[in-house]
């Protein structure tokens, strides 16, 4: 996996960001038949969902996955930290991965408007 931390301002649009899927030579994973999912847990033991990061897979032949929250969603996080990654699930439903994850820290932004 991935080691990708990333850091969300609560009230500000967090992306878009896109990742492309590869395989283990680093060939682009088409991703035609397959569907993604991230996650945020409080630790990657816990039970407990902390938020749906809902990626989407935006150009299936290029392995395009990208991961928006929009600012309404952010300002309602109410957790401070966690750990996320990333699975592809292919059409036999067989989960790969994670591919890509690490630590979130959500924070409130230096500035604030209104």
């Amino acid at each position: 996996m991935v080691d990708f931390p990333i850091t969300i301002f609560r009230g500000v649009t967090f992306g878009p960001f896109t990742l492309y899927a590869k395989d283990s030579v680093g060939a682009v994973l088409n991703l035609t038949g397959y569907t993604v999912a991230a996650h945020i847990r409080a630790t990657l033991a816990s039970s407990f969902l902390l938020h749906d990061l809902t990626p989407v897979i935006t150009n299936v032949a290029t392995g395009e996955i990208t991961i928006e929250r929009l600012q309404a969603v952010t300002l309602l996080l109410d957790f401070d930290e966690g750990v996320w990654d990333l699975i592809i699930i292919n059409s036999a439903l067989k989960r790969l991965g994670p591919y890509v994850g690490g630590r979130v820290d959500v924070l409130w932004p230096a500035t604030r408007l209104g």
